[in-house]
């Protein structure tokens, strides 16, 4: 599979994130927290859910919502180094829940993983997010 993006956009400063025996991709993945919008592919609704991403890389990244996504297929519109904000269609390669604990509020929430390798960039014009 070919990059959708050149690794020249990835902050060199920043450290990759190790990788394991689960990490199937071919560029390492670095730390990059930003607030994204998805929408399945499938959906004509065109509605976006909140995530964000947790790592990224020129070929990818692992995305986090609150609701789960069905399909194996989405677009992403997310803020990326140097580049702006970019409509991208992904596809979901891997997926997993975590539980993140609230010690505040004394309660846990589950939130839902999404490893997604990128398709295409849509547009080469900055999205609306």
């Amino acid at each position: 599979p070919m990059a959708a993006l050149s690794s020249q956009h990835i902050d060199a400063q920043r450290t990759p994130v190790s990788a394991d025996a689960a990490d199937r991709r071919i560029e390492p993945r670095f730390p990059y927290q930003t607030v994204a919008t998805m929408v399945a592919a499938a959906d004509s609704a065109e509605e976006g859910i909140k995530c964000w991403t947790r790592d990224l890389s020129p070929s990818g990244a692992r995305i986090m919502s609150l609701p789960p996504i069905s399909g194996r297929k989405l677009r992403l519109r997310l803020l990326l180094p140097k580049l702006g904000a970019r409509l991208i269609e992904a596809d979901v390669v891997s997926e997993a829940t975590e539980d993140h604990a609230d010690f505040h509020n004394r309660r846990s929430t589950r939130m839902y993983l999404y490893g997604v390798r990128f398709a295409k960039v849509l547009t080469d014009e900055p999205a609306r997010c």
